[in-house]
């Protein structure tokens, strides 16, 4: 029975250190939300899925964001695409993600002044001339494909989101997950302990 519980328990250790680092390599544009009419920088993390090179990048910048300004970025040009005098999009091209790399690539702009959902749609190009689509809903099925994936969404409000809150708690994940397997393994040898101490002495 002991030993079944312990064997148990070490499955349970493995599984807190092996499932929270897994996630899909997606292209995300991060903060997840913002606050109405305010000048934010966004950050698109562009990882390489492939085993060639990423070597160009396209980001459709949604209605409403307003005086919109990419971050020179070393080895890479930058082509601003409008629609009158809004930005609509915007292309890195020229430069090079090597195969098993990423790199993060930034702008900055006003969020509209209306709350809502800023969806983020994104084209990554290999040097293969392929690409992957970056622009499907979340929710729906076809999120998932060879050459297609999801958008990212930041949620606009009037209020400005409780980060410090959760960026604690994620930073602190990792260490609370050890604190939980260490008293997990302080148990058991406590439990193997008392058996030992119950068995009758040898006569």
């Amino acid at each position: 029975m002991i030993r079944s519980f312990i064997s148990r328990v070490a499955l349970f250790v493995s599984a807190s250190f092996v499932i929270a680092p897994l996630a899909s390599a997606h292209v995300v544009v991060t903060p997840q939300t913002a606050v109405t009419a305010t000048r934010t920088t966004f950050t698109m993390s562009v990882p390489n899925e492939k085993d060639m090179a990423v070597t160009g990048l396209k980001l459709q910048v949604p209605a409403g964001m307003q005086e919109v300004q990419p971050t020179v970025h070393a080895g890479w040009s930058i082509n601003i695409i409008k629609d009158g005098d809004q930005v609509s999009a915007i292309e890195w091209t020229g430069g090079e993600i090597p195969a098993g790399q990423r790199d993060d690539f930034t702008l900055k702009g006003q969020t509209p002044e209306q709350t809502g959902e800023l969806q983020w749609k994104a084209y990554q190009t290999y040097a293969d001339g392929t690409t992957v689509a970056w622009d499907q809903a979340p929710s729906t099925a076809e999120a998932e494909g060879e050459n297609s994936g999801p958008y990212s969404v930041t949620k606009v409000s009037e209020e400005p989101p409780a980060e410090p809150a959760a960026t604690t708690t994620q930073t602190t994940s990792g260490t609370s997950r050890v604190a939980l397997a260490l008293s997990v393994v302080a148990l058991v040898l406590g439990i193997m302990a008392l058996q030992r101490s119950r068995k009758p002495a040898a006569s």
